[in-house]
């Protein structure tokens, strides 16, 4: 089970220009504030497009208003080196150790408003806005399960979907995905399933260990 203690601690530590400049990639002449421009390396082009914002807190985000791809140095490093978002957590999580007070101790409310404060700009495109809600309800879901693998591969089939419409710029595709998992509360009816998969993967488990505990 990934711990979502660990997803933030990895955003923390590895920042995205650190990464960009370790690949020989550098920012444009222009930068603003908090925010750092490149050529996206996702889908090389020539006028730079790429933006990192950096928070008050030093986390960095991006967003590319070219190729519509956007989220942390996870989703970055998963594209970029052509790994899975497991294979991701496990390179970028090494040396980091979690407790499990440390998972308890953090909450996805803390998530939520940086996205909310530092990344959600109004002059951003309606598909970085989709993807930025998305994601925060995908965290708020994955949460609710205890980040259970089930869930995590559901999410990962679902944003596969969503990241190809927003590659090809099919907002109106991206929006009814968008109101499909909202009006028609798809989250809600998974939940259920997801609930009776969890009940009998721990019905199973109790058993296993009471028919060890008799040998």
């Amino acid at each position: 089970m990934i711990k979502q203690a660990l997803i933030n601690e990895i955003i923390i530590k590895n920042k995205i220009t650190d990464y960009l400049f370790s690949k020989g990639i550098f920012p444009s002449t222009k930068v603003f504030g908090n925010r750092v421009k490149y050529c996206c390396p996702i889908h090389k082009e020539n006028i730079p497009s790429f933006t990192v914002y950096i928070g008050d807190d030093n986390i960095e985000n991006y967003f590319c208003y070219g190729c519509k791809s956007g989220s942390s140095i996870i989703t970055l490093y998963s594209a970029l080196e052509g790994l899975s978002f497991k294979d991701t957590i496990k390179k970028l999580g090494q040396g980091i150790d979690i407790s499990d007070e440390a998972e308890l101790d953090l909450t996805i409310r803390k998530m939520k408003e940086y996205v909310k404060n530092n990344y959600v700009k109004k002059d951003e495109t309606d598909i970085a806005l989709i993807l930025l809600k998305l994601g925060s309800i995908s965290y708020s879901f994955l949460e609710k399960f205890d980040f259970d693998q089930e869930v995590l591969d559901f999410l990962e089939s679902l944003y596969k979907r969503v990241d190809e419409l927003a590659l090809r710029n099919d907002i109106e595709t991206l929006e009814q995905v968008y109101n499909m998992i909202i009006k028609e509360k798809l989250f809600i009816k998974k939940s259920q399933e997801f609930k009776n998969n969890i009940m009998e993967k721990r019905r199973l488990e109790v058993k296993a260990k009471e028919a060890y505990d008799k040998l």
